[in-house]
């Protein structure tokens, strides 16, 4: 990252806009008078939506103002979505995606069975949000242990 804000840092910049629902067009407004503007939005933050952001942003774009990184752009490559669309590739994983519960009890045992997986949803970062970390049992491989992502303790066992 140090190269990036470096390179940034030779330009002028102006200080951050803390974007709110409430002032959208005030917002918008000042976004327009940039050339680019680098937005980030914390996918864990549960006091909103990007129902107005997404389309402001577009408008932006559209002025020809540079977005980073573009509503579309986030919407086409998911978050987590991108790891299990590029597993292919030369720095995939073995990642699997689960759309619904039958999925996930379709699926997840054989993946189980092959190590220890974390579950995690879509949107989230630094660890936050993970389901857990689960594994089957040494002794009963016919059972799981679960544990959960953010405690070392060993939280319980499935049947």
């Amino acid at each position: 990252m140090s190269p990036i804000l470096e390179t940034v840092s030779e330009f002028a910049t102006e200080p951050p806009v803390l974007y709110r629902d409430e002032a959208v067009r005030e917002i918008r407004d000042e976004l327009l008078s940039c050339d680019a503007v680098l937005v980030w939005v914390n996918p864990l933050d549960i006091s909103g939506d990007r129902s107005q952001l997404d389309p402001m942003l577009r408008e932006v774009a559209g002025c020809g103002v540079v977005v980073s990184a573009h509503p579309d752009v986030i919407a086409k490559i998911g978050v987590k979505e991108v790891l299990y669309t590029t597993r292919s590739m030369e720095w995939g994983s073995d990642v699997d995606r689960y759309v619904d519960a039958e999925g996930l009890r379709a699926r997840f045992p054989e993946h189980l069975a092959a190590g220890p997986r974390v579950l995690k949803p879509n949107y989230g970062n630094g660890g936050r949000g993970n389901v857990a970390n689960l594994r089957l049992g040494r002794r009963s491989p016919d059972r799981a242990g679960i544990q959960a992502a953010i405690s070392n303790s060993f939280a319980t066992k499935l049947a």
